[in-house]
């Protein structure tokens, strides 16, 4: 296994989400919109969405749109990364009381959203309308890999499977290399993303006592 870090930047703020998207990486602006950054983790844009958003977790809609799942805000955020659009909706207190996980296979501009408790919700995106959706395209899925006890999240790279703690990252294949955030700091975010034919790794990482954060993209 050839792990090589092809880059590593740090920034000033407080950066606490990750997304990647085609060869683009998507972090937050603080807490009012989103910072769009290519593979060498350089800034293109700035997107401002709104005042004091709280992002819970996002959902890829196709190769320009995402959808930002604000909770505490009641809210949902379609942006194109692209044109800078930004759409909204509130959510139904139905919603409110879940979290959405996926999209499932729909077409258009109607998209079907599952939540982790295996219910469905569409999304109109022209009017940005949402609603339960009764019918179940699917049986919900499970997840393949089963977590180790403290791992805050994982991802697939390749054949190689990725485990993210605080403090390491654990990268599983044909052997197993760990990785190490610098003294003082903890690892907060992992994405996969393909780039050409490189599989690489997006990596969020921040400090206890500063208003600083890391971005680092490996190649595995």
């Amino acid at each position: 296994m050839n792990i090589c870090k092809k880059a590593e930047r740090t920034f000033a703020g407080d950066a606490y989400f990750l997304e990647t998207l085609n060869d683009k990486v998507i972090v937050n602006s603080n807490y009012n919109g989103l910072i769009v950054l290519n593979d060498n983790i350089e800034p293109i844009k700035t997107i401002e969405i709104d005042q004091d958003i709280c992002i819970y977790n996002a959902i890829v809609i196709d190769d320009e749109r995402i959808l930002l799942n604000c909770i505490d805000n009641k809210k949902l955020f379609v942006v194109n990364i692209q044109t800078s659009e930004v759409k909204s909706c509130y959510m139904p207190q139905n919603l409110v009381e879940e979290v959405l996980k996926e999209k499932v296979p729909s077409e258009d501009n109607r998209i079907v959203l599952r939540t982790y408790k295996g219910h469905d919700f569409v999304l109109d995106l022209n009017n940005m309308i949402i609603d339960r959706y009764d019918l179940s395209i699917e049986q919900v899925r499970k997840d393949s890999e089963e977590m180790p006890r403290d791992c805050i999240d994982f991802t697939k790279v390749g054949n190689n499977t990725v485990f993210l703690f605080e403090k390491e990252l654990k990268i599983i294949g044909d052997e197993e290399n760990v990785i190490t955030p610098d003294q003082g700091d903890y690892f907060i975010k992992i994405k996969a993303v393909n780039i050409g034919l490189e599989k690489g790794l997006f990596v969020l990482e921040s400090s206890f006592d500063s208003g600083m954060y890391k971005i680092l993209f490996y190649t595995i």
